[in-house]
């Protein structure tokens, strides 16, 4: 296949089609341009050889800005030459300026990847085990290897290898520090483990006993390992606000762990940040 195959000189009225349409079949690099621009035109056949060599993946969209001033504006294009990756109709990645082939060669490598990424992103609920598979396929020799991980760690957890993937969160511990991603997934995995206490005689034995935090914190993990987060952090709470030895450090620690997996909008999550904070201090 030659190169003028390879891509296309859109206009105002071809646009939509020729970038977002055409990205549900391949990656679209869109290359806003100027024929007035030296960078441009030095980055021209560069750009062109290279898609040309991966014409499998991409499609390349040569972009005016003199004809497309209303659509470089859309894009927030400020200076030129500035190539945007379209994949599914949305923009996944950026890169500015005269690129060597080296460099372009990378960058699609890694479109590649993350378009990867994302379709067994999308395979981890209805399918973790095929999603594992892409995973550690994807790993070695890789670029991106850490965020690689950390999503095989993820569909694993989903898959519920709970026993993989809490020996290779140890391993990553032992740099000294978990990702905000791995420290969520352990806190999913500790919320896991609740053990198969009956909440009745839980309840029974705090009745009794108002003190037993032992109970309190069994049925707090019980609640949150039933996704009932709401009770979960109400019962953790008692024990931080009634209890001052271990038993508190454990709910804090509950609560913490919950904290990490609640959405970000969460209700709960600024709520209860705000009474642990009181009953701390």
């Amino acid at each position: 296949m030659s190169a003028s195959q390879n891509y296309r000189e859109t206009i105002p009225d071809t646009f939509d089609q020729d970038v977002f349409e055409a990205s549900l079949d391949k990656i679209v690099i869109v290359d806003f341009y100027a024929d007035w621009c030296q960078p441009c035109r030095m980055l021209d056949p560069i750009l062109k050889e290279v898609i040309s060599e991966n014409a499998r993946d991409f499609t390349l969209v040569k972009a005016n800005t003199e004809t497309l001033q209303n659509h470089a504006e859309a894009f927030s294009v400020s200076s030129i030459p500035v190539l945007f990756a379209i994949s599914k109709k949305s923009v996944i990645d950026r890169v500015e300026g005269l690129l060597t082939k080296a460099d372009l060669q990378q960058w699609l490598q890694s479109l590649l990847i993350g378009k990867t990424l994302q379709h067994a992103f999308e395979l981890e609920e209805s399918d973790p085990i095929e999603a594992i598979k892409i995973y550690e396929k994807l790993l070695g020799e890789n670029p991106r290897a850490n965020e690689i991980k950390l999503a095989l760690i993820r569909a694993q957890y989903k898959a519920g290898w709970f026993d993989k993937v809490e020996e290779q969160l140890s391993e990553l511990e032992k740099r000294g520090f978990l990702e905000p991603e791995a420290q969520r997934i352990k806190s999913q995995l500790n919320l896991a483990k609740a053990g198969s206490a009956d909440p009745a005689e839980l309840k029974q034995q705090i009745s009794n006993n108002p003190k037993d935090f032992d109970a309190r914190i069994k049925l707090a993990r019980l609640y949150a390992q039933m996704t009932d987060y709401e009770s979960a952090l109400a019962t953790a709470l008692e024990v931080v606000q009634m209890d001052r030895s271990q038993y508190r450090k454990e709910a804090q620690e509950l609560m913490l762990d919950i904290f990490r997996v609640l959405p970000a909008e969460s209700e709960l999550l600024g709520g209860y940040r705000r009474k642990l904070a009181s009953a701390l201090w």
